[in-house]
C-alpha cells in the first residue's frame, strides 16, 4: 500500500513512535521508535530502533516479522497505526544521521509541551540501531475520540 504524502510527512515528523510485535506464541513486546521513514513509492516505512533497548522486539520481528508501529503527534495525540511485517537490518550511517535528528527534534517538541529532556532520555534511545523495514498492509486511525480504531480507506 502506497502511503499518502500528507501520512509520510506526519510519519517523518517529531511524533512519538510506538512499536508492537509479536513471538511465535503471540506474547506482545513492545518498543520505542527512534526515527522513521516513509520509503517513496514503495509502500515500506523504516522505522530506527535500539536493539540493546529492546531486544524482544527485534527478537520477535526477526520470528515473525510481525508488527503495529503506532505515531502520535504528542501536542494535540493526532495518532495512526500501521500494521505490517517486516525484517530488519543494521542501521546505515544515513539512518544514524536521521534518528539523531529526530531525537533532537522530538525532544525539543517534548520539551515545548513541558517535558524535561532528562525525562525524555530514557525512551527516546538509539543505542546500537537498528532499522525494521516493513510492507504497510493496514492503516488505522488511532486518534482518541469517536473515530479511533477506524481502518481508513483511500490512503493508497
Amino acid at each position: 500500500m502506497v502511503l499518502d504524502a500528507e501520512l509520510a510527512r506526519f510519519i517523518a515528523s517529531p511524533v512519538m513512535i510506538i512499536i508492537g510485535t509479536r513471538d511465535t506464541h503471540n506474547r506482545a513486546a513492545i518498543a520505542r521508535g527512534a526515527g522513521a521513514t516513509v520509503v517513496k513509492g514503495s509502500g515500506m516505512v523504516e522505522v530506527i530502533v535500539s536493539e540493546w533497548q529492546w531486544p524482544d522486539c527485534i527478537a520477535n520481528i526477526h520470528a515473525t516479522g510481525h508488527i503495529a508501529a503506532t505515531f502520535v503527534r504528542p501536542s494535540d495525540y493526532v495518532a495512526y497505526q500501521l500494521k505490517g511485517r517486516g525484517t530488519l537490518r543494521t542501521a546505515a550511517e544515513e539512518d544514524i544521521r536521521l534518528s539523531r535528528r529526530y531525537v533532537d527534534d522530538i525532544v525539543d517538541t517534548l520539551g515545548g509541551l513541558g517535558v524535561e529532556p532528562q525525562l525524555a532520555a530514557p525512551w527516546i534511545v538509539n543505542a546500537k540501531a537498528a532499522v525494521i523495514r516493513f510492507d504497510v498492509e493496514d492503516v488505522y486511525l488511532q486518534t482518541p475520540g469517536p473515530g479511533a480504531g477506524a481502518l481508513l480507506r483511500g490512503v493508497a
